[in-house]
């Protein structure tokens, strides 16, 4: 099995003992744990009880201990067969129990006997002797109980009945159905930790443990770098038997050789997790970055969220890019752009400006994804990616000290175009042909066809100034004015018709609704102000022949029209109306200004 780290039992987990008058090595281990497990020779998942394989422990005392399964013209046989146990045999299991859900016994394992059987076996051998964590399955005879179901989220179609023991097979290359990661293997005797990495004070290899670590990776204490093998960093490094025994130093000093350990964690698990440098030595250890930046770190670990494994990987794959000459496959090639990549990672004291957010995003995503991934567009809290699966959206955040930490959630996006209207001056569009038609049908100029050559051959700038200027839109009183303009022309219409005396303009505006009687009646203000004023200046016309009361008479528009023949302007606003007779006097030239002032002659 590929564990995240090489972890060592604990010291004297494994002992000496003589039996029979010769040195066995008796090695603690967990034959069997209730689950759900699918045998080499079964066709599905079954459940494994405890109250089934443990009903009767001591019946697996005596059973033999082999290397690997026993097989047969390549077909599994028992153990106690007189030629396999000739052959193959080891060993036996004493002193078993069952501790809660766990089957627990010992191997006792012949040494002389083990050492002739060839150097697959002699190799197990010394590595039990070395405490190193090792795969073992049981062997054994089992009636299955129909029934399929779930245990612990697990599927399975039968249930072992009425368990027979036969041996327990140590294997040297292969996985049990019980596997170290489901709490099997030898050696193992401490029933406080799930397996013997988090006994070990490393991180925990069962899947399902939630791990309460640091939420992104530091940059570890270390005082230079080493290539030496890993084999792991445990509390007894330290001098301590226990996590209870740990002093809050302690923990904080433990904590700093990793990159993710919390000194405030309640269990030895989480203090000293993904491990980077050697107590010894206080040196930043080679193998141990590469054991976390392995692409499938924690595949069988416990639960952490998807940024922080993100976190650590990125922290130790810029560790050995800055402080190791790396020139693996992995590295070689891309060394400095990874050098530039990982620096903007943990981009701590700079100015973040949005390129070194969005190259930092770049920088994660591309060590979180097997595939190639790029970043697409970048908002206050989060970044749409793209994969050749398509896009993802994800959150980020930035931590005090630049560490970049990428959000867990991943959510597959699509991209939305909005269109929206564009305003476009047609007029500005139009040829000089549409410009001169469009003059010479405007109401608002003199142009005929007659002058359409001539104006062809205006520029475009002088074509644009003799367009009338448009009218700007009338305010409410200004309608206002007009309505009441038109109600007065068609009453005095009405009158010369010989038509009853209609309604006033007072009385048609009291009809009204309230809100709109106070804006006729501005406008009727307005219209009123406008006619006085058009009044005066006709009257004072020294051509005029109306009276006051002939011209109030008249309607509106008939003033206007008599105004301008009799060439008077529009007064509104102004102060007195000019006569034609003052009009005719500012017609001469003004007299001489004095430059001195005449003298009186003095009388004789």
């Amino acid at each position: 099995m590929n564990n995240l780290f090489s972890v060592q039992a604990q010291p004297e987990l494994t002992r000496r003992e003589f039996f029979n008058g010769e040195e066995h090595l008796v090695v603690p281990l967990v034959a069997l744990v209730e689950g759900v497990i699918h045998s080499a020779n079964a066709d599905s998942p079954q459940l494994a009880l405890a109250e089934e394989f443990g009903k009767f422990p001591q019946g697996w005392d005596g059973r033999p201990v082999v290397v690997n399964h026993p097989k047969m013209n390549g077909q599994p046989v028992s153990a106690n067969l007189p030629e396999v146990l000739e052959s193959e045999k080891i060993g036996q299991l004493f002193n078993t129990r069952l501790e809660g859900k766990k089957l627990k016994t010992e191997a006792w394992i012949n040494i002389s006997l083990a050492e002739d059987k060839g150097e697959e076996v002699e190799g197990v051998l010394r590595g039990l002797e070395a405490e190193e964590i090792t795969e073992v399955s049981t062997g054994l005879f089992a009636d299955t109980e129909a029934g399929s179901g779930k245990h612990n989220g697990k599927t399975f179609e039968g249930t072992w009945r009425n368990v027979v023991p036969d041996h327990l097979a140590i294997l040297s290359d292969s996985l049990g159905a019980c596997s170290v990661a489901d709490g099997c293997g030898a050696p193992r005797i401490n029933e406080e930790f799930c397996c013997p990495a988090c006994a070990r004070g490393a991180p925990c290899i069962n899947e399902g443990v939630t791990a309460n670590v640091c939420k992104t990776a530091r940059t570890p204490k270390f005082n230079g770098t080493e290539e030496e093998p890993w084999t792991g960093l445990t509390l007894l490094d330290f001098g301590v038997e226990s996590f209870g025994k740990l002093t809050d130093a302690e923990k904080a000093t433990v904590a700093s050789l990793t990159l993710l350990g919390d000194s405030k964690a309640d269990n030895s698990r989480d203090l000293v997790f993904f491990p980077v440098v050697n107590q010894e030595t206080g040196k930043l250890n080679k193998a141990a970055l590469e054991q976390v930046s392995a692409p499938h770190a924690l595949a069988h670990g416990p639960k952490v969220p998807a940024r922080t494994l993100a976190s650590a990987q990125a922290k130790a794959k810029q560790l050995l890019s800055r402080h190791f000459d790396e020139t693996s496959d992995e590295f070689g090639p891309c060394k400095k752009i990874m050098d530039k990549t990982f620096a903007l990672w943990n981009f701590e004291g700079k100015s973040r400006s949005d390129n070194d957010v969005r190259a930092a995003l770049d920088a994660a995503i591309t060590v979180t994804q097997d595939n190639f991934a790029y970043v697409i567009a970048v908002f206050s809290d989060s970044f749409i990616w793209a994969t050749w699966d398509g896009l993802f959206q994800q959150g980020f955040e930035i931590a005090d000290d630049g560490a970049v930490s990428l959000g867990e959630e991943v959510t597959p996006v699509r991209p939305e175009t909005e269109f929206v209207p564009v305003t476009v001056n047609k007029e500005n569009d139009m040829t000089k042909e549409e410009r001169v038609k469009g003059l010479i049908s405007n109401e608002g100029t003199n142009f005929t066809e007659k002058d359409e050559t001539w104006l062809l051959a205006l520029e475009d700038e002088q074509l644009e100034k003799m367009e009338p200027a448009e009218a700007p839109e009338p305010t409410e009183e200004e309608l206002a004015a007009a309505l009441v303009a038109a109600a007065e022309t068609a009453a005095v219409e009405a009158v010369a018709r010989g038509a009853e005396t209609p309604v006033t303009a007072s009385e048609y505006i009291g009809k009204a609704p309230p809100e709109v009687q106070e804006v006729l009646n501005s406008g009727l203000r307005m219209h009123e102000a406008r006619r006085a004023d058009i009044t005066k200046g006709i009257i004072a016309n020294a051509k005029n022949s109306f009276t006051a009361e002939e011209l109030a008479k008249m309607p509106m528009d008939s003033l206007e029209k008599l105004a301008a023949l009799s060439d008077v302007d529009d007064f509104t606003g102004r102060g007195l109306p000019r006569t034609l007779a003052a009009a005719a006097e500012s017609d001469q030239p003004p007299p001489m200004p004095l430059v001195f002032e005449a003298k009186q002659a003095n009388s004789a």
